[in-house]
């Protein structure tokens, strides 16, 4: 009876260690995700109290570029920005949007596209400036005639150190969270960047041009893996800092 009670007990914990190796395996990815917040958690103490501005690129007469299945570049960079806003101020970061809707920064009175673009972009980087950001992220959408290319990638002023630092773990959170794409941080002489006082980049998303990747775009939940991505690379930012 008691080598019966025994070898029954035994048998359970056989079983039920097979049971969580099986959960495990089908739930690898969950599982990582937890570990992942887990992470973020701890580091979310890091950007409490910092001051940082999202931009979500073009607005109003200018929707940026747009895909053939119907997604403007526009109407995506807002909805991230959103998401990434969301959690940041519930790490207890001041978040800042340069747009909250769908409009541009420029006089309705200008008329010329590159003359209203200047002044548009000036004034993101004008808002930035007067809440005393400490980092600037403009979001953006890519698109190229080829449609094969795709990936989500980040540039940076080459003479911007801690700019470099912010598009570097930007890159690398990208292709942890999305794992879809094989990029990395590049320098780049954007009117944003050039024209920053603080750390700031420009986060290319994915280009629109690609169908997959336009696709991915207009599904929510990506949208929100995206959030994700910037979310985990702006706390790692400020702990490293």
């Amino acid at each position: 009876m008691i080598i019966f009670r025994v070898f029954n007990l035994n048998l359970r914990k056989v079983l039920t260690v097979l049971v969580v190796m099986i959960v495990l395996a089908i739930l690898g990815g969950v599982v990582r995700n937890i570990l992942l917040n887990r992470e973020v958690r701890v580091l979310s103490v890091a950007v409490a109290h910092r001051i940082i501005v999202l931009d979500p690129g073009h607005g109003g007469q200018d929707p940026g570029c747009k895909g053939q299945q119907g997604a403007v570049e526009k109407k995506i960079t807002l909805d991230i920005a959103r998401r990434v806003a969301a959690k940041l101020e519930m790490a207890g970061a001041q978040v800042y949007l340069t747009r909250s809707g769908d409009y541009d920064l420029a006089d309705p009175a200008i008329k010329g596209n590159s003359v209203r673009k200047k002044q548009d972009l000036a004034r993101r980087i004008q808002i930035a400036e007067d809440r005393k950001a400490e980092i600037l992220i403009s979001i953006h959408a890519n698109s190229f005639p080829e449609r094969k290319y795709r990936g989500a990638q980040t540039f940076y002023q080459k003479s911007d150190v801690k700019g470099k630092l912010l598009a570097e773990l930007l890159q690398e959170s990208f292709k942890t969270i999305l794992a879809n794409t094989n990029r990395v941080a590049q320098a780049g002489d954007y009117f944003i960047n050039r024209n920053s006082r603080m750390a700031s980049v420009i986060a290319e998303v994915g280009f629109l041009s690609n169908p997959e990747e336009e696709k991915l775009l207009l599904n929510p939940e990506y949208r929100e893996k995206v959030s994700l991505a910037i979310y985990f690379a702006v706390l790692r930012y400020f702990d490293q800092e």
